[in-house]
């Protein structure tokens, strides 16, 4: 099996998860550093969909395209 179909496998998988629940809220009680991954709603929605379909369509590419891009 050619490693790029491997990827693509995987990019489709990680766009599918991201789909699914890339929006889901952080506990933010403290700490800077939980913040900064903390975004609005409206922002991680977009956010999510935008690196969610882009995983997929990458991924899509490299299975149909014999593994590479």
């Amino acid at each position: 099996m050619h490693i790029g179909y491997l990827v693509g496998f995987v990019l489709v998988l990680i766009g599918l998860l991201i789909l699914a629940f890339g929006d889901r809220k952080l506990k933010v009680k403290g700490g800077v550093i939980l913040k900064i991954f903390s975004a609005p709603s409206l922002n991680a929605k977009v956010t999510k969909w935008a690196i969610g379909i882009m995983c997929i369509w990458f991924g899509v590419a490299l299975l149909f395209g014999g593994g590479k891009l």
